[in-house]
């Protein structure tokens, strides 16, 4: 009986030392993202989106030369969270662009302006918490996110009016 519990002993502490070291890294890979890098860094594309590269870049580079307002909202839980608010006309329907996963406004929403102009729309392109401009250091898929969205749209009605 005594030799049974060593055993297991043994084992749950073996699973312990190597399991939380396992759980730790991959929250860290996946969730944490809080690398300063430089705006054009922040801008390079995986080599998957190689054949839009072209398309990507013009977009780009019509988002940074369009002019824009430069906007800050607080979370719930006090991170600064920045965007952009490009207008193609006043009274337009508006139009809140939110990047994917480790993305930026800048960069993956770049061509969303170029349609919500195409359609008659202005846009407001936003950096997720812990992403692009603004604050934060953990991507939480979400679960704090859904949040920071109905902040952005609160900063909208603010911005434009209730319509």
């Amino acid at each position: 009986m005594k030799i049974a519990l060593i055993v297991i002993a043994c084992v749950v502490g073996v699973v312990i030392i190597f399991l939380f070291p396992a759980i730790f890294c991959s929250f860290y890979m996946a969730f944490y993202n809080r690398k300063k890098r430089s705006e054009e860094e922040e801008l390079n594309y995986s080599s998957m989106y190689d054949d839009f590269k072209e398309s990507l870049d013009e977009w780009v580079n019509m988002a940074k030369t369009i002019p824009h307002t430069e906007l800050e909202i607080k979370s719930f839980d006090n991170l600064t969270l920045r965007g952009r608010y490009y207008e193609y006309k006043k009274g337009a329907i508006t139009e809140i662009l939110f990047h994917g996963y480790r993305g930026t406004g800048l960069r993956d929403m770049s061509g969303g302006i170029d349609r919500c102009f195409k359609m008659g729309r202005n846009a407001i392109v936003v950096d997720q918490r812990a992403c692009g401009r603004s604050d934060g250091s953990v991507i939480t898929f979400g679960v704090k996110e859904r949040k920071d969205c109905v902040k952005w749209a609160e900063k909208a009605v603010e911005l434009l009016g209730e319509d």
